[in-house]
């Protein structure tokens, strides 16, 4: 019999990451309304963050314009594809000090293995899409 705490814990795992669970290891998936899912805003909010601090600006997230994600394929067996990491791509809106409205591309990982996929989120690239939009 198991101990207590390992159901739950198993569990909790499945649960955060039943959404990355749904795409296939090395294969884009598109996200549908980006702006409804917590984590995704969490993301993009993350993003213009670390930015900011890399690059000393003062970017305000505004909103996702479109995201995808995909597992990355560590060689777990198909069984264990919920621990394989994820990186999302996020096109979001936001604007500089001055309201210029830019899109920027940021592209995560996310690693299952902490609880909260919020202790395992890195970003990868933020690069800036266009020029201003207003």
């Amino acid at each position: 019999m198991l101990p207590k705490f390992v159901l739950p814990f198993i569990l909790a795992i499945l649960a955060l990451n039943s959404f990355q669970s749904m795409a296939e290891v090395g294969v884009w998936t598109a996200i549908s309304s980006p702006n409804n899912d917590d984590f995704l805003v969490w993301a993009a909010n993350f993003a213009v963050s670390e930015q900011n601090k890399k690059v000393n600006t003062s970017l305000k997230f505004e909103c996702i314009l479109s995201a995808q994600v995909k597992q990355i394929d560590e060689g777990y067996p198909p069984a264990l594809n919920f621990m394989t990491d994820a990186m999302y791509e996020l096109v979001i809106l936001a604007h500089n000090c001055s309201g210029i409205e830019k899109q920027y591309k940021a592209d995560l990982i996310v690693d299952p293995g902490p609880i909260d996929p919020k202790d395992g989120t890195s970003l990868d690239s933020f690069i800036e899409l266009d020029a201003e939009l207003s």
